[in-house]
Parts: structure tokens; C-alpha cells; sequence
């Protein structure tokens, strides 16, 4: 491998590296904002790294043919921590505002709803009062 391919597979590994570490600040950001069972948190647990695992294999096939070297290992980890020192803070504020609308619009669609089926319900309740089919009793 000369020189040029080994700095392209370092640097694709860099990108790996914050790829990975964006894709964790969503994970994080998620779990913190959506609870959910504890179990099903285990289960998302291990897809996750699964995932992980899955984009570290793919970025290192494109890289280099899937060959583990250690300046690919080591381009991975320089790319995850240049991301969480550097741009970790502004994307994990990012995705706080972007769950907080996603939560506010859900809330609001809810609560929307909720009036809609309040004043179908109250109209049902006053149209189950009338008799439209009443029969006189003329014999």
C-alpha cells in the first residue's frame, strides 16, 4: 500500500470516527428524550452497536478493502474524539431543539385531537338524546 492510500484510508477513518460519534449524540439524545421500557432499552442498546459495528466494517472496506490496520484503528479514534471535543456540544444543542419540536408538534397534535374526539363526543351524547324515529302511538 503506498503512502497516498494509506492516508486516504486514515482519513476516511477520521470521517468514520465523527460519523459514529454524531451517530451516538443521536442515540444519547434520543434515549434521554424518548424512555422507554427497560428491556426494549437493551435490545436498542445492542442494535445500536450492531449498527456501529456495521458502519466501522463498511468505512473500513472502502478504505482499504477491509483490511484492520492500526492507523485506521487509530484514524477511527482520532475522528471520535475531534468530534467530542470539537463539535460534539453544538450538534447534541441541535438535536435537543430538534426532539423539544418534535415533542411540542406531538404534543400539540395531541392535545388537537383530544378537543376534536371532546367535541364529537359531546355531539354524539346530545344526538343520542333526540328520537329520530319516533312513532306516535296512533292505533
Amino acid at each position: 500500500m503506498d503512502i497516498t492510500a494509506e492516508v486516504y484510508a486514515f482519513l476516511t477513518m477520521v470521517y468514520c470516527g465523527i460519523l459514529m460519534g454524531v451517530l451516538f449524540d443521536i442515540y444519547r439524545q434520543k434515549r434521554r428524550r424518548f424512555r422507554k421500557i427497560k428491556i426494549l432499552d437493551s435490545i436498542e442498546d445492542i442494535l445500536f452497536w450492531i449498527i456501529q459495528a456495521g458502519v466501522l466494517f463498511l468505512f473500513l472496506y472502502w478504505s482499504n478493502y477491509g483490511e484492520i490496520r492500526m492507523f485506521s484503528i487509530m484514524g477511527a479514534i482520532a475522528g471520535a474524539v475531534l468530534y467530542h471535543y470539537t463539535l460534539s456540544f453544538i450538534v447534541v444543542k441541535i438535536l435537543d431543539i430538534i426532539f423539544s419540536a418534535i415533542v411540542g408538534s406531538f404534543h400539540i397534535i395531541m392535545m388537537a385531537v383530544g378537543w376534536v374526539t371532546h367535541i364529537i363526543g359531546m355531539g354524539a351524547k346530545k344526538a343520542g338524546g333526540i328520537n329520530f324515529f319516533h312513532r306516535s302511538k296512533r292505533n
